[in-house]
């Protein structure tokens, strides 16, 4: 049962300035005009035909964004459904998190940026024509995987003073497995990757686009193999990883973008050398499954508008909140996608930003057949482990307010989460699911 696969690559950068999303920090920067790196959809197009005709199409597309708004994400998938029969719950759109690209959603604060009409007009015509591409270039492959280690991250958890602070932690957890998967055509020439990292694309704060080192990574890997070469980054769950040298955080200039970026690629490279674990094919599989996530608290409004004189994001958050009560919802929903390709490969993804012990653990009990993605088909903020909400810190309880959501979560989270996976990846029927789909 062969599978198909038409690939493509276009250019996203904004054509006129728009203002960068990801750091409160820039907002005093105004709109950035000029590419340290250019911004690219990468796109990964799959069709199987079963009996009489019948196919099943899917499609995986990796942009060197901060995430797709979960505002814009339906209608995008509505439109490539009625243009291309693609079915909306086959549709991965999934985000490297760069965070030199511009704003997607307009859910947040201003403190996350800003996003701008005309690019997001521009983003979504440039994604369907590299659609229409890939599947102009469709052609049987089959796929094997390799993996190896790169030391990139450090966990950006610290515990000072009894205080829980944004800090590098050298004996914090993460994960350092770089896992690829290549495409080869029945030419036995190799089409296209994927590279799945798990680390916070945050080195640089200058304000001008740069796809960061995943989408540094990403070019080394295409100019390396030549040929139209398509290499996509996947972003593991990376909530709490970010760039990491000599036990301290990696800040700096384009330059360090391109350094990391290329240590990451030349390991790449480095696995791709070695003789390769071939994959079998196996049925295009995907399952859909919403898990809702309570929140601690629920404000009230006399809370909020006690807050709205506050000189921070606080004031901000409680403006929204009163201005859209829809959003003071007890619980948020946790949207996640397993999307099988291959008999011991498969991905699950959710519309979050997702601690990394999440991702070790899917990946562990799954014997690494499951590899994890965040940032996909939208974005609603944090999630943290249950330790981590009893610890507080940015991801467990400020985050909250730049993603204005009413509160951090309730600790029972992570047994939801972990059961979810579980029940999404094993095929099995899950009691707190909202709804499933699949085919």
């Amino acid at each position: 049962m062969s599978i198909l696969l038409g690939t493509a690559k276009v250019d996203i950068t904004p054509k006129i300035p728009v203002p960068l999303a990801g750091f409160e920090s820039r907002r005093k920067d105004g709109s950035a005009g000029e590419a340290s790196n250019r911004l690219y959809a990468r796109i990964f197009y799959f069709r199987q035909s079963g009996g009489e005709g019948n196919k099943t199409d899917a499609l995986l597309v990796t942009a060197d964004l901060i995430w797709w708004g979960s505002d814009r994400v339906p209608a995008i998938k509505k439109r490539i459904g009625q243009l291309y029969s693609i079915a909306e719950e086959n549709i991965l759109l999934h985000a490297t998190h760069t965070h030199s690209g511009p704003q997607t959603s307009n859910l947040f604060t201003s403190y996350l940026g800003e996003s701008d009409p005309a690019y997001l007009e521009q983003l979504e015509d440039a994604l369907m024509e590299g659609i229409h591409q890939a599947g102009s270039s469709m052609e049987s492959v089959r796929m094997e995987q390799g993996a190896g280690e790169c030391k990139l991250g450090i966990n950006r958890r610290l515990e000072v003073d009894g205080e829980m602070t944004l800090s590098p932690n050298p004996d914090g957890i993460v994960d350092s497995e770089v896992k690829i998967i290549r495409f080869v055509t029945g030419a036995e020439l190799p089409k296209a990757m994927f590279v799945h990292y798990s680390c916070h694309p945050v080195i640089t704060r200058e304000n001008r686009f740069s796809s960061e080192f995943c989408g540094i990574a990403a070019d080394y890997v295409e100019q390396s193999m030549g040929n139209g070469f398509v290499c996509g980054y996947l972003q593991g769950f990376c909530g709490d990883t970010n760039p990491g040298r000599n036990g301290d955080f990696w800040f700096g200039s384009n330059d360090d973008v391109i350094a990391a970026g290329r240590i990451l690629g030349q390991t790449v490279m480095e696995i791709a050398d070695f003789p390769m674990q071939p994959l079998k094919s196996s049925p295009l599989e995907v399952r859909n499954l919403t898990v809702l996530l309570p929140v601690r608290h629920n404000p009230s409004e006399r809370e909020l508008e006690s807050m709205l004189d506050e000189p921070d994001v606080k004031a901000e958050w409680s403006r929204l909140l009163l201005t859209y009560p829809e959003r003071n919802r007890q619980a948020i929903p946790l949207e996640m996608t397993f999307m099988r390709l291959a008999e011991g490969f498969a991905l699950l993804s959710v519309n979050c930003e997702i601690v990394v012990e999440y991702g070790i653990y899917l990946k562990e009990k799954q014997n690494g057949q499951v590899i994890p993605l965040g940032y996909t088909n939208g974005m609603f903020g944090y999630v943290p482990t249950a330790r981590q909400i009893a610890e507080g810190g940015y991801e467990a309880k400020e985050s909250a307010y730049y993603f204005s959501i009413p509160a951090g979560f309730k600790d029972e989270i992570e047994d939801k989460i972990k059961t979810a996976m579980d029940c999404l990846a094993e095929n099995m029927d899950y009691a707190g699911a909202v709804g499933t789909a699949g085919n």
